[in-house]
């Protein structure tokens, strides 16, 4: 039986001499792999059909047995050449294809996270990574996945949290606590939010689309800050520490970029 779907290209890697395997990222069936038999051959029609990044439309045969399905057709929609030109583009579009490829599982109704992905690339190929954009797109990933924090009120009184009120978070607790529930905790795992980190990650957690969070400039504290609490979220929830986003930050760490000093404020 012959399927047919829209994928983009998380990961490419060599199955035998002449095939790949190449895992997808697709609206429709979450991640999937497929099988491209003679992908290397001199004159395969598939030379030049796909790669890291591209989103593409494919026709394959469906095998429910291993999960590895057959390719059939491979036509590229968007190629993102400037993931080519722009290594800091690249390296950041990787960690994101490592994030989907570890954390999405097979299955229907991926589409927030399909889109989710294809707005980062396409704004990747156009335009430099900032810090502000791989942490936007770390907690709309959390969102499409389930695992986005509470950020609106204490999850112990429902208080509602606005203006200059601190908060503390823990991710056992999967939001907010007020101060006054929050008690005087010395857990290694539980964060201090100022009021300016609330108002960027609320702000972030509405905002589709990376054109406005990739130009947020952050003073450097709290871009350390909002990396720290978005990766104890991940390593929380899936004991996620990849090389990828490790690199990323210190490619995009304050000492190393040339923005404003002024601390940011969401919009």
């Amino acid at each position: 039986m012959t399927d047919r779907t829209h994928a983009i290209v998380l990961r490419v890697y060599p199955y035998s001499r002449t095939s790949h395997v190449v895992i997808w990222l697709s609206p429709a069936l979450g991640r999937m792999v497929t099988l491209v038999k003679g992908a290397l051959r001199p004159k395969s029609r598939f030379l030049g059909q796909y790669d890291l990044f591209y989103t593409c439309e494919l026709v394959y045969y469906t095998r429910e047995r291993n999960g590895i399905h057959i390719l059939k057709e491979c036509s590229p929609i968007n190629y993102r050449p400037g993931l080519r030109d722009r290594w800091r583009s690249a390296m950041t579009a990787s960690y994101a294809a490592e994030l989907a490829n570890r954390t999405s599982v097979p299955g229907p109704d991926h589409q927030g996270l399909f889109a989710l992905t294809g707005h980062l690339l396409d704004h990747l190929n156009t335009n430099p990574p900032t810090a502000a954009l791989v942490s936007w797109f770390e907690i709309r990933w959390m969102g499409q996945l389930g695992w986005a924090p509470q950020l609106t009120g204490c999850t112990a009184c429902n208080k509602g949290l606005t203006g200059q009120t601190n908060a503390w978070f823990n991710p056992a607790w999967g939001g907010l606590k007020c101060p006054d529930c929050a008690g005087h905790s010395n857990s290694t795992d539980t964060w201090q939010l100022t009021p300016d980190l609330l108002a960027i990650l609320r702000s972030w957690q509405d905002t589709p689309h990376p054109d406005t969070p990739a130009k947020t400039f952050c003073h450097p504290t709290q871009v350390l800050a909002l990396q720290a609490f978005l990766g104890s979220i991940l390593d929380y929830h899936l004991d996620l520490q990849t090389a990828s986003r490790s690199m990323v930050m210190d490619l995009l760490k304050p000492d190393r970029t040339r923005r404003t000093e002024q601390p940011c404020v969401a919009p």
